[in-house]
């Protein structure tokens, strides 16, 4: 049932309404619709309050304010207490009319005059943070607080930790006062129009687009978009935006496009493989591909985690940090496979013992496989860069990377179960019938959250040992499903009726 009367607007909510007012008429009316919380949003959430937490030391001698978060009653009584103290004030909160924000530090300036900061764990301003920024500069000016500048505080990526965390090269400060300046005008007329939304008694219809994945995955996607079939017109290949053109016509299933739809050379493959319900496969691409394959194969495949903050010297912030690899090694065309791996359990760096087992994993000649190449490249490169002594190693190593990735990014091999995408995680069920489906981990950003909660923060001893067998089995599938998918290329490039044979399903 909608409220009667009028509701209190946060930042966080102010912004849902600038994307969609399903979305800000369902924080108010309906929260039991919303899924829980998954652990790698929560894991990203977490590390953006340590971040913002961390910007306080820059401020010597400020205050926090208490209370609740989103209890006004307490924050702002307290705040209006502290201001004539004119010191730093953290988490500061104002009300104006029924527009709510707290601040994330507030500086005192010349005369009564103060400056506004916005921290984000980012490692720039983006679009989405004007806004932000502007509501916040337009309910102080309402409550009577000056503002002299408005600046965002974000990560700088290009910081090298080198002992002790040095907070004044890890922020980087922008000024974004000019930018939050043109958006002002316009808050009072939004902010009027979501308190419309809100009191409405029912939910505005609104049909799904692109503000449900940009500037970030809408919590509700997953309720909005399940009226969808399986190969709807949102899964056409490189162009979600032309899929949603379509559902306003009224299209929804792949198999019906009309035929004025202009396609991509990919995205016909992509609706002929799935009308015919057969693999499309362009098999001298796909054969000289694999005729560049050189025994022994080793595929392999890395797991990483990337802190905002830095944990080891010499590391950036968000540098992908590898703690665990999986190699599988095929020495002969009609030879088994050995399987190397390793994963590091200790909270110390990862990548001395990581290096040293994968040097012995991988052989002196012969393909290395992976999935992605820049991303093991990076990773192999930066790996490297912690030995002077590796740099001939290294460059050995990375002329002899193989994308598997490059067949499917292509669609020179396209199973209509992919559903226009060609990650690994679409791929290797589609080709081979493995999946990650049974795995308690099983992508890569859960095995990145896992990893580094239960390494790097106190965890039951059990659940730690839980957590890595867990991710031995997820990262040791990866290599393995690189294997079972080059045998399955190899297979329908030798036997021309597979391709001409309907996919079972």
């Amino acid at each position: 049932m909608a409220r009667e009367t009028p509701p209190l607007i946060s930042k966080s909510r102010y912004l849902s309404g600038l994307l969609c007012p399903k979305l800000l008429w369902c924080h108010y009316n309906d929260r039991e619709i919303f899924p829980p919380v998954d652990p790698v949003r929560q894991a990203i959430f977490d590390q953006g309050h340590r971040v913002g937490e961390m910007a306080r030391d820059l401020f010597p001698g400020g205050l926090l304010i208490s209370g609740e978060r989103h209890r006004a009653e307490e924050v702002v009584p307290e705040t209006h207490r502290h201001l004539p103290l004119r010191v730093p004030l953290f988490e500061a909160g104002f009300v104006y009319r029924n527009a709510y924000a707290r601040v994330d530090v507030l500086e005192p300036v010349e005369a009564d005059r103060w400056d506004l900061y916005e921290v984000k764990s980012s490692t720039r301003v983006k679009n989405e943070h004007i806004p932000d920024v502007a509501f916040q500069r337009h309910i102080l000016a309402g409550a009577g607080v000056e503002v002299r500048s408005c600046y965002l505080l974000h990560v700088d990526n290009q910081y090298v930790l080198q002992g002790e965390l040095d907070l004044g090269r890890f922020f980087n400060a922008e000024d974004v006062t000019e930018e939050t300046a043109g958006l002002l005008p316009a808050i009072d007329d939004d902010l009027e129009r979501m308190t419309e939304v809100v009191l409405s008694e029912r939910c505005p219809e609104v049909g799904i687009g692109v503000q449900c994945t940009s500037p970030y995955e809408c919590s509700l996607k997953s309720v909005c978009w399940d009226f969808l079939p399986e190969d709807s017109v949102t899964t056409l290949h490189g162009d979600r935006a032309k899929g949603f053109k379509l559902l306003e016509r009224g299209v929804t299933e792949l198999r019906e496009l009309p035929e004025d739809v202009f396609l991509t050379g990919k995205q016909r493959i992509q609706v002929e493989a799935l009308r015919s319900q057969r693999v499309h496969l362009s098999r001298p691409e796909v054969q000289q591909f694999l005729a560049g394959l050189e025994y022994p194969i080793h595929y392999l495949d890395f797991e990483t985690f990337m802190p905002a903050i830095p944990l080891l010297d010499g590391t950036r912030p968000y540098q992908q940090i590898p703690f665990q690899f999986s190699c599988h090694v095929v020495g002969s065309p009609q030879g088994a496979s050995e399987h190397h791996s390793c994963l590091a359990e200790e909270s110390q760096d990862p990548r001395t013992g990581l290096l040293a087992e994968l040097r012995r994993a991988i052989r002196p000649t012969g393909s290395v496989v992976v999935y992605n190449a820049p991303f093991e490249r990076g990773v192999l490169r930066d790996l490297a860069a912690t030995d002077d002594d590796l740099f001939d190693w290294w460059e050995d190593l990375d002329g002899r990377l193989v994308d598997l990735f490059a067949p499917f990014r292509s669609f020179h091999a396209y199973h209509p179960e992919q559903h226009g995408s060609a990650s690994m995680k679409d791929v290797l069920p589609a080709f081979t019938g493995l999946d990650y489906g049974h795995l308690p981990i099983a992508d890569g950003m859960a095995a990145s959250t896992e990893y580094f909660r239960v390494t790097y923060t106190d965890v039951p001893e059990e659940e730690r040992v839980r957590v890595y067998r867990e991710l031995r089995e997820y990262c040791d599938l990866d290599t393995e499903g690189m294997m079972r998918i080059v045998e399955r290329l190899r297979e329908l490039v030798d036997n021309e009726w597979l391709t001409d044979s309907k996919v079972k399903g």
